[in-house]
């Protein structure tokens, strides 16, 4: 089973995040996402070893053979978006695997795409969007789980200032029409901008 977002965008794994979507794989499992385009299609992280089958099943249905997969994009390295990639783990049939977080592109999707390094949230973070204006964006807003949150918060204002129509979510389900993004969005610097001015709340976390 998949779930298609828009014509070249499919989530094809990930858990429920407690009850709020379909779980299509691992339980555990952060969302995977394959895109589609002219010169391919590329996978969007890839879960753990646990949702393996159910992963590459999903890839099937929307048309894709695992080893067709041009790429695999990680947006950063916690183990429920890379654990596949661990040393010994079976390969996901990408010819290459993009953890970038310095500037970088790829042509594999419909259009051009730039991966940026993210601050705030784990390290390593990379969120992939258009290179030159068009209507799709990746990203991901979830709990300050290991963030930095003057980072965060400071990442959280430049997302808002972008003109995005669809966010592809690490957890949860995806978000659609540029005025549900920017809610969205809005609703998480509310809570990480709240977090930040609480004093005792960072000196008790860390953050």
């Amino acid at each position: 089973m998949s779930e298609r977002i828009r014509p070249d965008v499919w989530r094809v794994g990930g858990g429920s995040w407690n009850g709020t979507v379909t779980a299509l794989s691992f339980e555990d499992d952060a969302n995977v996402y394959v895109l589609r385009g002219p010169d391919g299609a590329v996978l969007v992280d890839c879960g753990h070893l646990a949702g393996r089958a159910a992963i590459e099943r999903n890839v099937r249905a929307t048309g894709v053979e695992p080893a067709e997969l041009g790429e695999l994009l990680l947006t950063h390295s916690h183990w429920d978006q890379r654990r596949r990639r661990a040393p010994g783990s079976p390969s996901t049939g990408c010819a290459r695997t993009s953890t970038r977080a310095a500037r970088s592109s790829s042509r594999a999707a419909t259009c051009a795409s730039s991966a940026r390094r993210c601050a705030g949230r784990a390290t390593g973070d990379v969120a992939f969007g258009p290179k030159g204006g068009g209507l799709r964006a990746l990203g991901f807003l979830c709990a300050l789980w290991l963030s930095n949150l003057d980072d965060y918060v400071a990442s959280l204002r430049r997302l808002a200032a972008l003109r995005l129509d669809l966010l592809l979510p690490g957890h949860g389900a995806p978000v659609q029409g540029r005025d549900a993004v920017r809610a969205a969005i809005d609703a998480a610097s509310e809570t990480a901008e709240a977090y930040a001015a609480d004093a005792s709340l960072r000196d008790n976390f860390g953050v």
